[in-house]
């Protein structure tokens, strides 16, 4: 993992990177967010109770619990828009190699607990904040229920709030991620417009 140092940090080892002032701005939001979580033992608690390094112990199960049980009900393009744009956010996400708030502020990565964060992850685009809205915007433009609505929005917000507490993400890569799902939806869509203009299979609807 790429370690470095703010130029101000002269006793520490490491190499030294000047940050964009954009860029130091979002640092110190998630420099804040941190303190917060420090500072409270039950959010730290509750945080680390409800992320981990492991899919299956991790909050953003709830996305692919959401993606099983609506799948029946969207059908085949829900399906395919899905796992679309889940390979493509993979494939991106390696391939940008871009840097987390942990990566670039040593502090920050003392800080957090280890069992919760991946350590080879990039930063942009966040797969979780992403597929979040892929899998669950649907959901919640389609469900007449405002509680329902509620609990999905909830799940949506407290996964990108958790990326913010463990400084895993900066707040413009959640943004450009939410972003990037939407235009992922977008595009999906557009692509079963096509197939279904073409006639491909009768079992596609």
């Amino acid at each position: 993992m790429r370690r470095v140092r703010f130029r101000e940090d002269a006793d520490d080892d490491g190499e030294v990177v000047e940050l964009h002032p954009l860029l130091q701005c979002d640092m110190a939001a998630i420099t804040w967010f941190v303190q917060q979580k420090e500072e409270r033992p039950w959010l730290r608690t509750f945080v680390h109770s409800t992320t981990s390094r492991r899919r299956t112990q991790d909050i953003s199960l709830l996305i692919w619990f959401v993606f099983i049980t609506m799948t029946p009900e969207f059908g085949f393009p829900y399906f395919w828009i899905c796992v679309g744009n889940l390979l493509a956010v993979v494939v991106l996400q390696y391939s940008a190699q871009s840097p987390r708030p942990i990566d670039l502020c040593h502090l920050l990565w003392q800080l957090q607990d280890r069992r919760c964060i991946e350590e080879d992850a990039g930063g942009f685009p966040c797969v979780d904040c992403h597929m979040a809205v892929v899998v669950l915007l649907p959901a919640i433009l389609h469900t007449q229920s405002v509680v329902v609505q509620l609990i999905f929005v909830t799940i949506v917000i407290y996964i990108a709030l958790c990326k913010l507490l463990l400084a895993t993400r900066f707040i413009s890569q959640i943004l450009g991620s939410w972003l990037m799902g939407f235009a992922g939806i977008l595009i999906g869509n557009h692509g079963h417009v096509v197939v279904k203009s073409y006639k491909l299979t009768r079992g596609y609807q």
